[in-house]
């Protein structure tokens, strides 16, 4: 099965595309894995979507 990791919190623009990209990349076969913080409104956005999340401290994350 082909696997695909998705990443992105804090806000809604980093989010949103990704929640986007999940009905096409499931129905290709992938399997996907969602990586965000405890705190931000990813970890809602993406677990109503019906696809599990991995969730680290807000301080892993490091703007770039």
């Amino acid at each position: 099965m082909k696997k695909i990791l998705l990443t992105g919190g804090g806000t809604a623009g980093h989010v949103t595309p990704n929640i986007a990209l999940l009905p096409d990349l499931k129905a290709e076969g992938y399997d996907i894995h969602y990586i965000g913080s405890y705190e931000g409104m990813e970890k809602k956005l993406i677990t109503a979507q019906a696809f599990t999340m991995t969730e680290l401290p807000l301080e892993n994350f490091a703007a770039i």
